[in-house]
């Protein structure tokens, strides 16, 4: 179902799988060119130097080392930050300790979302300590309580890649650039005026805006209430927002979709499937499913109901079903074909909306139990490239 690219660059080796991604990496490539190239420029250079390096390393040491560090700090800022980290600890502890399935357990039971596109072919790693991820996390609210974290999403933004990437050679680069301007009182605007040309993208989008523009402790707290307020139990919610596969961005797009389902029953039903994924690759299967069908909603006819059944399946008010799959190439083999067939007894109408392709065979035995296949489905756009569609476009 899924088109699996390496690719080879300057900045190492990178891997993509599924529609959309490989864009997505390119454009991050394009990202640590810029990033690099206007780190060696004497004019970016020059004007942060002598005030960032102190300065600099000392608010990197606290974010990483914020136990070690805040001796060296005023006493009013020094309490800030150990308060920060003292509610840190104790949230990642009590997550830790009360929610199977989180991000704080290496086994986890297999659920219906293993079942999905993207399944990892080998084993997690197990997740960090959670004393050493509360540390983290307190580091983090430290470096928000300065500004540090508006800078680097600035940064972000005007690169058009996502602030909470899972890219780690670029989440690191974004992290020394910020960091630079930010020490040295330069603000990520004026710096991104190094950046050569045709590199910083304009990318504009509703979601896109709210994951560039809002600050962490905001996204989870719109989060938890927009799925508290369509039924989601706080566990689930708690899980989902200290899930291992799920980036905040990531987060921010799948409970944003299913607001975007106002109206219709069932959306609390995809949690479990959502819970349940064993990548990063089938939690973003997930999103993008849930993008696509949102889509459908505001776009092609009026949802009425979810739910799962491998994936996601809506109904509109006359029953008809739609679809939506977020793959690049659908086949026909036991996983399509047992779906199909439990579709049953028929709908009215089936509509099926692929991202990619479909094969001729696959095409074939569609139209035979009832589907109308729509490939290249212009419901599917990236999580981050999301886009409303114009008065005269249609899906």
């Amino acid at each position: 179902f899924l088109t699996r690219v390496t690719i080879q660059s300057d900045f190492g080796t990178f891997h993509a799988a599924g529609p959309g991604i490989l864009g997505v990496r390119l454009r991050e490539i394009h990202a640590l060119t810029a990033l690099q190239e206007l780190g060696e420029g004497n004019g970016f250079v020059s004007g942060i130097r002598d005030s960032a390096e102190d300065t600099g390393e000392s608010l990197r040491q606290l974010a990483v080392e914020p136990a070690t560090t805040l001796g060296g700090i005023p006493d009013g800022i020094r309490r800030l930050f150990e308060g920060s980290y003292r509610s840190a600890k104790t949230r990642r502890h009590k997550k830790a300790g009360e929610q199977p399935g989180s991000s704080g357990d290496i086994e986890q039971e297999p659920g219906p979302g293993s079942a999905l596109p993207g399944r990892a072919t080998v084993g997690a790693s197990p997740s960090e300590d959670p004393v050493q991820e509360s540390s983290a996390g307190a580091g983090q609210a430290a470096a928000n309580a300065l500004g540090f974290q508006d800078a680097r999403r600035d940064l972000a933004k005007r690169l058009g890649v996502d602030p909470y990437t899972t890219n780690a050679v670029l989440s690191a680069k974004l992290d020394e650039v910020a960091w630079s301007a930010f020490a040295g009182h330069l603000s990520v605007r004026v710096a991104t005026m190094f950046v050569p040309g045709g590199f910083v993208l304009s990318t504009s989008s509703s979601l896109a805006d709210l994951v560039w523009d809002s600050r962490p402790g905001d996204l989870q707290i719109e989060i938890e209430r927009s799925l508290a307020a369509m039924g989601v139990d706080q566990v689930s919610i708690d899980r989902l927002l200290s899930h291992r596969w799920y980036s905040l961005s990531m987060q921010t797009a799948l409970a944003w979709a299913l607001k975007e389902l106002d109206g219709v029953r069932g959306r609390s039903r995809i949690m479990p499937l959502a819970l349940s994924v064993t990548s990063e690759t089938q939690a973003r299967y997930v999103v993008q499913t849930l993008l696509m069908t949102a889509r459908a909603h505001r776009m092609v006819k009026p949802l009425a109901s979810l739910e799962v059944a491998w994936t996601v399946v809506a109904r509109d008010q006359n029953g008809r079903l739609i679809v939506t799959l977020p793959v690049d190439y659908l086949s026909w083999n036991p996983t399509i074909e047992t779906f199909v067939q439990r579709q049953a007894p028929p709908a009215r109408h089936r509509t099926l909306h692929i991202a990619g392709l479909a094969t001729a065979y696959s095409r074939l035995k569609l139209e035979q139990y009832g589907w109308e296949v729509v490939e290249n489905s212009r419901l599917f756009v990236p999580v981050l490239g999301y886009r409303k569609l114009g008065p005269d476009e249609r899906p």
